[in-house]
């Protein structure tokens, strides 16, 4: 459970700076996107054979498409951002971090939570347990 946000890396070669600023002209050659925060550690478990629920907020935009796209291995239980996608994007230069661009970053949306996302997983059997961030089963309660 957490927030799932959009990263993406543009890769790319600087040989020159901006005529206007002191600042390197890249040219990208490589765009990686993947899911960020909680969507990052619930792909990666997935990616190593384990069942993942996800229960999240996401909103009703182009970042978040793409984002259900990226998490297609992972069960995802998603109530309402409430505003725009958070994206990260992280430009590099010849293997040199120049910039973090941020776009929907700043004052963070209030979730709206729907039955679907709050019952997460609801009617599950014990043998078939999502597992943790931590990539074990989670531990079953003893008592009320």
């Amino acid at each position: 459970m957490g927030d799932t946000l959009m990263d993406i890396d543009l890769h790319g070669h600087a040989s020159r700076l901006c005529p206007d600023a002191p600042a390197p002209i890249v040219e990208v050659t490589r765009r990686l996107e993947r899911a960020g925060g909680a969507g990052l550690v619930a792909t990666m478990l997935a990616e190593d054979g384990h069942d993942v629920d996800l229960i999240t907020a996401l909103s009703n935009d182009q970042a978040a498409a793409r984002l259900r796209d990226l998490l297609s291995g992972v069960r995802v239980s998603a109530g309402a951002l409430g505003g725009p996608t958070p994206v990260k994007m992280r430009l590099i230069a010849d293997g040199q971090r120049v910039a973090r661009i941020d776009e929907g970053c700043g004052q963070k949306p209030f979730p709206w939570s729907t039955r679907r996302c709050s019952s997460g997983s609801a009617g599950r059997t014990p043998s078939s347990s999502p597992t943790t961030a931590a990539g074990s089963p989670r531990p079953r309660r003893s008592g009320p």
